[in-house]
């Protein structure tokens, strides 16, 4: 599950940048997601337990509120310079549990800025 999410935070920022849609940078992720075996979207009433999907979009804009436009998730708009993010993929599973993995960046003309110093591996 971490290597997935990892490669989609991964997959995420390397389409982030002025001019891409946040459905851009949501379709990375899950597209990443989808290519390790897991699902996107929520569970079907009668999905066992074992079902292990990313439930939520892949982040959101950061500004005056914590949570705010413009979405990385379906639909999302396009993105502009100065824009500031999350991206936040996850995994989540009722048998076992979930982890995300977040950082927050910055748009620029021809990608995006990582504000995030610290590791994201299982060993620090």
């Amino acid at each position: 599950m971490h290597a997935a999410v990892l490669e989609a935070k991964q997959a995420a920022e390397a389409v982030c940048k002025a001019g891409a849609t946040g459905e851009d940078v949501h379709l990375a992720a899950i597209g990443v997601i989808k290519k390790h075996g897991y699902n996107a979207g929520l569970p079907a009433d009668d999905a066992p337990d074992s079902f292990c999907s990313m439930v939520h979009g892949t982040g959101h804009g950061i500004g005056l509120e914590v949570h705010e436009p413009p979405l990385l998730d379906m639909k999302g708009p396009e993105l502009v310079v100065g824009d500031v993010l999350t991206i936040e993929p996850g995994l989540y599973c009722k048998a076992i549990g979930g982890l995300r993995i977040e950082d927050m960046v910055a748009v620029t003309e021809d990608g995006c800025e990582n504000f995030n110093a610290l590791p994201t591996g299982l060993q620090w």
